[in-house]
């Protein structure tokens, strides 16, 4: 499972017009920052969610609606490290957690 944030060696490259999530930092100002740090509390705010949405689902089966919910995404064409298809491979897990898609559900 991948989220905002993501892995810090995917960190946008300068100029991209793309960037990694803004957040609070010591002492009252804010920054971005990147890595599974900032990734994991996405993830865990969709369970939350899917929690108080789905009261009866067990860990299992929340678990199986943040995967069977998440948007796929490929390996990245620039990297001979990654494998597996869209969806289950070892760059981005099961895709981008999609917080709507779960708990709509």
């Amino acid at each position: 499972m991948t989220a905002p944030g993501g892995d810090r060696a995917q960190i946008p490259p300068a100029g991209s017009g793309t960037s990694c999530p803004l957040s609070t930092l010591p002492g009252g100002g804010y920054g971005t920052m990147c890595g599974t740090s900032m990734a994991s509390p996405h993830v865990v705010g969709v369970a939350a969610l899917l929690a108080s949405t789905h009261p009866w689902a067990s860990p299992a089966q929340l678990r199986g609606l943040l995967r069977s919910e998440a948007t796929p995404i490929a390996c990245p064409a620039a990297t001979t490290t990654c494998t597996g298809p869209a969806g289950n491979n070892s760059y981005y897990g099961h895709g981008l957690v999609n917080a709507l898609a779960a708990v709509t559900r």
